[in-house]
């Protein structure tokens, strides 16, 4: 399997605004463990496990992008669009124009649509495998933020 330039373009924008999450991540926990701030030394521990969880289900859902991309999954495609476009309004927006750039290009287009599972509106070999690490992915993001506001409403209501 023969693989074009813009591709690799959107390989690398979702590799490297994944790895800007984990240095964002490491550089916030680092404030917290220096501030002199009592009320953040409190909380370090679930933010630790937060960033870090965090992080984690970023590179994990990446690289499972990254892998559909690598098998011409359709799927894959649509969401690395969908995942580009929502960095656009960002400080990614660099990385979002390089990544859009390279699913949008004709080789690209061509590569990803003209399938025969694209026209007739069936999954591709492997696709559902990739759509449920996607819909893991997204759940156990929402499990997390739901657990941080949780947490945060147990912290504020002890902490009156």
């Amino acid at each position: 399997m023969d693989f074009e330039p813009s591709v690799n373009w959107t390989i690398w924008s979702l590799r490297i605004a994944a790895g800007l999450y984990v240095l964002f991540g490491l550089g916030f926990l680092a404030i917290l463990l220096f501030s002199g701030d009592d009320l953040f030394k409190e909380g370090i521990v679930f933010m630790v496990v937060f960033l870090f969880g965090f992080a984690a289900i970023v590179v994990v859902c990446t690289e499972a992008l990254v892998r559909g991309l690598r098998r011409d999954s359709f799927w894959a495609w649509i969401i690395s669009l969908v995942v580009l476009g929502i960095y656009a309004p960002s400080l990614y927006f660099p990385l979002a124009l390089l990544g859009i750039l390279g699913l949008v290009w004709r080789s690209s287009r061509e590569r990803f649509l003209n399938k025969e599972g694209v026209k007739t509106g069936s999954l591709q070999p492997g696709d559902k495998r990739m759509l449920l690490i996607i819909g893991a992915c997204i759940i156990a993001t929402i499990l997390l933020f739901v657990g941080v506001i949780a947490w945060q409403i147990l912290w504020v209501t002890h902490a009156i």
